[in-house]
């Protein structure tokens, strides 16, 4: 009996043997390039159990960490654009001022006449003598200006002279002063001015007048000489005589004088000083006694 099983016992391991070294006999005797194709198919579960996958899927978290697609960078801010408020782009202001042009052209050939004297007037300044041609920045607002001098051999179109206007805004204006080249044939008057001593009667030299339109634009700039006379000629029309400087040793006069030039005519104007140390004599006894008004019938 017992020699049986030892039997079988032997035969069993002669069978496990076989059988384990099968497969290295069928793979030594297989042609090198029959080799069987090795298989990379993953398991069918590989998608839970591999590694690889555990390590792609899996999202870091704590300190420090960014979502995924989140480009952003401790350095590189997010843009807050969407957010902020730009400023509004500050406008200049607007211009308060404008450009006066002024200049003079000959009425008859139209050719520029430079050297007229103009004087601006408007408010709230008077300027001081400006030659044209001339540009002039003046603020938003009435303006008027009077010539006060016109280069020899010309006169004004217009005696008065007087030229105004409004300054727009940011707009400029421009102002023509006509001349007319004096003709041969006369068309001024001639005024002569003398200057006395009210009490003797002599002449006064160095009198100083200006001479102003009637309706207080200047003309001309008059001197007594050593005779007391001084002589120009002016445009026909209503002028007055101003004193501004008196001769030395009497008190200015404050009077206007009238005067009316004519066409081709002299028009003579007196004007009397008094001494400065001057005192009207009191003598009681030269005067002439007043008589009483008669009362009841004369006749």
């Amino acid at each position: 009996m017992n020699t049986n099983r030892r039997g079988i016992s032997a035969i069993l391991a002669t069978t496990a043997i076989c059988l384990a070294l099968t497969p290295a006999i069928a793979l030594a005797d297989t042609p090198a390039g029959d080799a069987p194709a090795t298989s990379t198919q993953a398991p069918a579960d590989a998608s839970t159990s591999s590694p690889a996958d555990t390590s792609t899927s899996a999202t870091p978290t704590g300190p420090g960490t960014r979502p995924p697609g989140d480009t952003t960078s401790p350095r590189n801010p997010p843009s807050t654009s969407s957010t902020e408020t730009t400023p509004p782009t500050s406008t200049p202001s607007e211009k308060r001022t404008g450009t006066l042009t002024v200049w003079a052209s000959d009425m008859t050939s139209g050719e520029d006449v430079s050297g007229v004297v103009i004087q601006l007037s408007a408010p709230p300044h008077r300027s001081q003598p400006i030659t044209t041609p001339a540009q002039v920045t003046l603020p938003v607002g009435y303006f008027r200006f009077t010539v006060i001098g016109v280069p020899d051999g010309y006169r004004l179109e217009d005696p008065d002279g007087v030229y105004e206007g409004t300054i727009e805004r940011g707009r400029d204006q421009e102002r023509q002063i006509r001349a007319v080249a004096n003709p041969t044939e006369p068309v001024l008057g001639t005024l002569g001015l003398t200057k006395r001593d009210r009490i003797t009667g002599e002449p006064l030299r160095g009198a100083i007048f200006r001479v102003v339109t009637c309706s207080g634009n200047y003309a001309v700039t008059m001197t007594s000489n050593a005779q007391g006379v001084a002589y120009r000629d002016l445009a026909p029309g209503c002028y007055d005589l101003l004193e501004d400087a008196a001769p030395a040793g009497y008190q200015l006069d404050l009077t206007p004088h009238r005067v009316w030039i004519k066409r081709d005519t002299e028009t003579d104007s007196t004007v009397y000083d008094i001494p400065v140390d001057y005192v009207a004599p009191r003598d009681p006894e030269a005067r002439v006694p007043l008589s009483s008004v008669p009362s009841g019938r004369t006749s």
